[in-house]
């Protein structure tokens, strides 16, 4: 549902010929390796990154009808920003009945716009573009929200949120909420772009709101980020 980007792998190599690395050691070197990357990604020139992402799905009725919502706040790189890539791919046959785009900035004026007619959609993704209506200088900031209303017209949406960075992103809270009877388990996962999972846990509900919520700094690019349920 959300976007892919290219791989952005990590080597770790053992101790020379004979050598042995020891468990703690291993983990030091992973660690350090882990901030190199980190720190790597953040640096690659870009022209955007974000500040802050939430991305929401709501489940109004299961297998049925869905609320998502995407809100980010982007800060521009480049002296004269006027889009910013916003795709999509529903993991299910989905129409969208309602559709909402919002900022609070009184002159950009944000709206979507579709991807050129000769690119490539045979793999399933909506290839869109939030374009502004005057472009952002460098270092301004802006904040939008995207809300969609979705109704299933054959195979339901699979049950899980998937998100995965196409640029730097400083926080990222991904969040599944049901208007009514929630799962009693839902859990998080972060894999490669291979589908290895390197890291999982068990989410607490939220029983007032009745949502299962992870928020998570400083993504990795070539990692993509679930809720499954």
């Amino acid at each position: 549902m959300l976007d892919s980007v290219t791989l952005v792998s990590i080597a770790l190599s053992a101790l020379g010929a004979g050598g042995v690395l020891l468990p703690g050691a291993r983990k030091v070197r992973g660690m350090a390796a882990e901030r190199k990357r980190r720190r790597d990604t953040r640096e690659t020139p870009q022209e955007f990154y974000y500040r802050r992402q939430t991305v929401a799905l709501r489940v109004v009725v299961p297998d049925h009808t869905y609320i998502h919502r995407r809100e980010a706040r982007i800060v521009s790189r480049v002296a004269s920003l006027s889009r910013v890539p916003w795709g999509s791919r529903p993991l299910g046959d989905i129409v969208v009945v309602d559709e909402r785009l919002s900022s609070s900035h009184p002159t950009i004026r944000p709206s979507l716009v579709e991807a050129d007619p000769n690119v490539d959609r045979a793999d399933g993704w909506k290839r869109r573009y939030v374009r502004f209506g005057q472009p952002l200088r460098r270092n301004q900031e802006i904040e939008f929200v995207h809300v969609e209303s979705l109704m299933v017209v054959g195979k339901p949406l699979e049950h899980f949120l998937r998100w995965s960075p196409v640029t730097r992103c400083d926080h990222i809270t991904l969040q599944v909420a049901f208007a009514s009877h929630p799962p009693a388990v839902a859990r998080y996962s972060a894999h490669s772009s291979t589908g290895e999972e390197l890291e999982c846990d068990t989410l607490e509900l939220d029983v007032i709101m009745g949502a299962y919520t992870v928020a998570i700094d400083n993504p990795v690019p070539g990692r993509y980020y679930k809720i499954s349920w």
